[in-house]
């Protein structure tokens, strides 16, 4: 990795259900924490949807390489919002950017049915506890809406039903224009439906066109740190039944299906604890991370993140080895 480099953080604290087992928020912590020192110490930038458990690690880390300067004109965060959240930022993503360590890229509304609804009722980002259970299911259709937005245009892919209007002219203004470069890589760190989202689109755009752009044959692919559980554990292993229920529940579409089916099928993922166990060989097994007979955690150190992420980011350039 260079300095400058834009690295793509896909992180978030499970907390759903169906996403709960085998969850360890402490590793997932660290995990994020390890990466944000290693990119910022190698004078790198993250990108990463403005997720309130995971802003204010990035920004406890951001303070430690960078000193304060709200002038500064390339920060080393790019924070990705929806307009649906406008009122609920973390009071850490707004710190971040006053104190010049971070940008807010604002995304607008999704133009569909669901959210034109929500706006007219009033319904946008209100509680579920003032919503009717017809108006809760409409606001979470119409927020899903809004993130999968946001997270073609933090990725720099086109949404389909986009054929003008001021949302093409931005895409093509911040990633096809060279103002905001492609990410080098992407790391995936606990999460839940939306990191296998962003994953989807990750991949598409590493088949597609921007494929062919300046990157190195390793950004094509995707690195997860697994022990923290979710999407980062879910993306290493392809269950088929699982994601099955994902569509069926309208939380993946087809398209995510099957990017991640070709991603899986093509061993575009990887998992970078192994890659450090196969030089240093220090890697708890899953076995060694099960509970004991009376139910409490086993007590075994954490993962030594800080170097794992530091030789990811020394191996980035090289292309995986078995990459078809």
């Amino acid at each position: 990795m260079k300095q400058g480099d834009l690295i793509f953080l896909s992180a978030s604290m499970p907390w759903r259900e169906g996403w709960l087992k085998g969850v360890d928020l402490i590793e997932i912590e660290e995990a994020v924490i390890s990466i944000a020192r290693a990119v910022f110490s190698r004078g790198g930038r993250l990108i990463f949807g403005g997720h309130p458990s995971i802003s204010p690690l990035v920004a406890s880390v951001a303070g430690e390489y960078y000193p304060q300067d709200r002038h500064r004109l390339v920060r080393p965060v790019v924070t990705f919002q929806s307009e649906w959240f406008r009122g609920s930022v973390p009071d850490q993503t707004w710190e971040m950017v006053e104190k010049g360590l971070s940008t807010i890229e604002w995304v607008g509304l999704a133009d569909t049915e669901e959210v034109r609804a929500c706006v007219a009722q009033r319904i946008v980002n209100k509680p579920d506890k003032e919503l009717s259970p017809a108006q809760r299911q409409l606001a979470l259709r119409a927020r899903n809406q809004c993130l999968t937005l946001m997270r073609q245009c933090m990725l720099g892919e086109m949404p389909p039903h986009l054929d003008g209007g001021t949302m093409r002219q931005w895409i093509e203004t911040r990633h096809h224009n060279g103002l905001l470069p492609l990410p080098r890589a992407m790391i995936v760190i606990g999460g839940m439906e939306g990191c296998l989202e962003e994953a989807a689109i990750f991949v598409r755009q590493r088949k597609g066109e921007v494929r062919d752009a300046a990157l190195p044959p390793g950004a094509a692919h995707i690195h997860t740190f697994p022990s923290g559980g979710g999407a980062a554990k879910t993306l290493l292993n392809w269950d088929p039944g699982f994601v099955g229920r994902l569509l069926d529940t309208h939380w993946l579409s087809h398209d995510d299906a099957a990017a991640l089916r070709h991603a899986s099928e093509h061993r575009l993922i990887h998992d970078a604890e192994k890659a450090w166990n196969d030089v240093a060989g220090n890697y708890l097994s899953e076995e060694e991370r099960q509970e004991d007979e009376e139910g409490a955690a086993a007590d075994f150190p954490l993962q030594p993140y800080e170097a794992m992420a530091q030789r990811l980011l020394d191996l980035l350039d090289e292309p995986a080895p078995g990459t078809d």
